[in-house]
């Protein structure tokens, strides 16, 4: 009995222990929900700091002078997002592993081996005086709201405190994003795999070139529109043509931008549209907010840990980004003993409940030497060290100096002057301004290859595409070539920037009519597809029933209809059908999402060889090909009664999302339509189920007739904290594509009803 009540003491002990955590965690979670209204007295203001924010959390920020602007932004968002930009800075600065453990490690590695802190460090060094200001004040306000504890409530479950902020942090924060956005690696290391699964020929095919029919950047005039036309059997087996041209590989990440100049607009000023497509996440990668400066009104999507709005209106010009899609990395395979002579570093990685990890690193003269372990290069051979060569490696790149710089934008020259500023990543920068001007600039650097592709040199500052005020009035950008040289060498879709151009026209718009297009659901593939789909001969009931319901489909993925998930599950079949007939399922999962401009090459152009299977004698047609994949469709049809159903989007927390029943509350879904080849661009991929984790991560239309007029949206929403009102509330708007206005046409001391006032005084230290 003695030893019975004992084990019920402890059980009981364990039970009151386990209650204390739980509610210790709990009222940490709520405790740490930012105080939006009243007087906070801290260090480090001269004068007092007006945060005001709207009904959807967003902050304006007052002050007399513009470090205390920065020190309230700072402020703002360590409030609303410091486990984000704890989570981002540690990422890059590969400290990851003393947060979260094991876990950790391989991205602590790929951070140390790549060394992006040297490239924070020589960013640092190298930054103006004015930004270097604003960037400390920013700092201060980060630490200000650190000093007041309970910051977020994750550090409770994790049962760790925060760390103090630094400018280094804050130049990793940028560097996060230019990391995501630098590209080559990924899709150097697919296309290797794919050209073991498919040979000669087939392999150019399939990487289809840039369409000569497609919209280029740099262009003054827009290209015609393609001409549909239904695919015919082949009469024996082609073969397909040769191809040498590199700027094909196609991909359909997103990203969609166009400036209209006065002469195409209603109200005789400039119109600017953008929509960059990052991985939807939960916080927003973005933070919106506006800045009340002497130089006058700043406002748009900021990012958090830095103090710059990446993406928005300054008091005379709006911008626009989207990823250029330049190949700006590279592997380099050097001989194992050649690699033995190179110098060598050592790197030490702290891990959480773990021992500490020593990495000795490899530095090549193009960069560091990829560990197996952490790096996927076995495919070079056991007897080859690969270098990773990239221009995020860059010391001279400055980012956030080139947004800085776009803040302040007057004219046209200032997209120029940015694209100059900035060596990574490769970015589309659009710019209108109040004086009429509409212009356009590749920044990053540019890869010379020759014809082994291999990176020589870069191209020189006169092959730069840019341009300002062409004659046709409008600049449409949306991952499309930026312009016709063969000597920009990247993977470049043709899609969204044709239907753009096609919707564009030669009408004159208005705000209304471009955020219209904005949420646009036609996709030109689909449609181009329609004869083939009625073409098709299935040969099954179920095959036979999906063919007639696309029988009067006009091509929109709108998320309320059925038909956009039949013709999606059809895709998959359909390339799934074409890889087999050619080479096998391990080709498919080197590009897994559908490749549009292959597909509508076999049925439309020239790669009709694809529809024969090459392990057969008789020749096997196109119909026969997409009347298979209806059967299969058929035989295992897609679940969801619309697209909006199966196709939702998905917002998840990168670290949080996949615990078990907590997950759920740091997930997002809000049902959607479009596609990857659609303006209101929502990707879904080759396997699994249809929703999209990567879609429009900002929408704006900004109106030079009025900045203030000027519409805004992101998802899920502003704040970072799962109990707020303002984690998830901007997602089911952005779902419909409507935008908010972030006005600066009022005083602080009478902001508009429904606002709340958070005055920041100077004062102690807080407690």
């Amino acid at each position: 009995m003695a030893i019975l009540r004992l084990l019920w003491r402890i059980v009981g002990l364990a039970l009151v222990l386990a209650f204390v955590a739980v509610g210790y965690i709990g009222w940490s979670y709520y405790a740490a929900e930012p105080k939006i209204e009243g007087e906070v007295a801290v260090e480090g203001v001269s004068g007092p700091v007006k945060i005001i924010r709207d009904l959807y959390g967003v902050p304006h920020i007052f002050a007399a002078r513009d470090a205390d602007v920065y020190f309230g932004l700072g402020y703002a968002q360590a409030q609303d997002r410091f486990f984000q930009m704890d989570l981002t800075r540690r990422a890059v600065e590969g400290r990851l592993s003393e947060l979260i453990g094991e876990r950790g490690l391989p991205v602590d590695a790929h951070a140390r081996i790549r060394n992006w802190n040297r490239v924070i460090a020589a960013q640092a060094k190298a930054l103006p005086a004015d930004l270097r200001a604003a960037m400390q004040a920013y700092v201060k306000g980060v630490n200000a709201r650190l000093a007041e504890g309970r910051v977020a409530g994750e550090y409770a479950l994790l049962f760790v405190s925060p760390e103090q902020w630094t400018v280094e942090d804050s130049i990793a924060c940028g560097m996060a994003l230019v990391i995501d956005q630098t590209i080559g690696l990924d899709r150097d290391q697919a296309r290797r795999q794919l050209a073991g699964k498919l040979k000669g020929d087939l392999l150019a095919q399939f990487l289809q070139p840039y369409p000569d029919w497609a919209p280029v950047i740099v262009a003054e005039e827009p290209k015609s529109k393609p001409i549909v036309k239904a695919a015919a059997p082949p009469a024996k087996k082609p073969k397909p043509p040769v191809r040498k041209r590199r700027d094909g590989d196609e991909i359909n990440p997103g990203s969609n931008s166009w400036a209209l100049a006065g002469s195409r607009t209603e109200s005789g000023k400039p119109l600017l549209a953008n929509d960059p497509h990052i991985s939807l996440r939960a916080p927003s990668t973005f933070y919106l907010a506006h800045l009340k400066l002497k130089g006058g009104d700043v406002a748009g999507a900021s990012l958090p840990g830095t103090p710059v709005i990446v993406l928005g209106r300054g008091p005379h010009a709006a911008w626009a980004i989207t990823n250029g899609e330049i190949d700006a990395e590279d592997y380099v395979p050097y001989p194992r003993n050649a690699a033995a002579k190179f110098p060598t570093r050592e790197e030490e990685i702290r891990v959480r409940f773990g021992e500490t990890r020593r990495l000795i690193v490899q530095e090549a003269p193009e960069g560091p030497i990829a560990d197996p372990q952490y790096f996927d290069v076995k495919s070079f051979g056991p007897d080859v060290r690969v270098a990773l060569k990239s221009a995020a490696a860059d010391r001279e790149n400055k980012p956030i100096e080139a947004v800085f710089e776009l803040q302040r934008a007057k004219d046209a020259s200032a997209a120029e002057r940015a694209a100059k500023l900035m060596r990574a990543p490769s970015l589309n920068l659009l710019l209108a301004t109040d004086k009429g001007d509409i212009a356009y600039a590749l920044a990053g650097r540019l890869p010379a290859r020759d014809d082994a592709g291999k990176w020589t040199a870069d191209l020189p500052e006169d092959e730069r595409p840019k341009i300002a005020n062409p004659a046709s009035g409008q600049i449409v950008s949306a991952n499309n070539k930026p312009a016709a040289s063969d000597r920009l060498v990247g993977s470049f879709f043709p899609w969204r920037a044709a239907r753009i151009t096609e919707l564009l026209g030669a009408r004159k718009l208005d705000a209304a009519a471009v955020a219209e297009m904005q949420r646009d659901t036609l996709s030109l593939p689909a449609q181009r597809l329609l004869p083939a789909i009625r073409y098709a001969r299935p040969k099954t009931k179920e095959g036979q029933t999906l063919q007639n319901a696309l029988s009067n489909w006009d091509g929109h993925m709108d998320a309320a209809k059925q038909e956009p998930l039949i013709y999606a599950a059809w895709l998959r079949a359909v390339q799934s059908e074409l890889i087999r007939n050619r080479a096998d399922a391990g080709a498919a999962a080197a590009f897994d999402y559908p490749r549009f401009t292959f597909i509508d090459a076999v049925f439309n152009g020239d790669a009709g060889a694809w529809c024969d299977n090459s392990k057969t004698a008789q020749v096997e047609t196109c119909g026969e090909i997409a009347g298979r994949a209806f059967d299969a469709v058929g035989a295992s049809p897609p679940v969801g009664s619309s697209w909006g159903e199966a196709h939702a989007a998905r917002f998840a927390n990168p670290l949080l999302s996949a615990i078990p029943v907590i997950g759920r509350m740091y997930t997002v879904t809000e049902p959607v339509g479009g596609d990857g080849s659609t303006i209101d661009a929502m990707h879904f991929y080759g396997s699994g189920d249809f929703s999209s984790d990567f879609g429009p991560g900002y929408r704006a239309v900004y109106d030079l007739a009025d900045l203030n007029r000027s519409r805004f949206m992101l998802a899920p929403g502003q704040s970072g904290h799962i109990l707020s009102p303002h984690y998830r509330d901007l997602a089911p708007l952005w779902a419909r594509g409507e935008g908010i206005e972030i006005a600066g046409d009022w005083p602080a001391d009478k902001p508009p009803e429904g606002m709340t006032v958070l005055t920041l005084s100077p004062g102690p230290k807080a407690r």
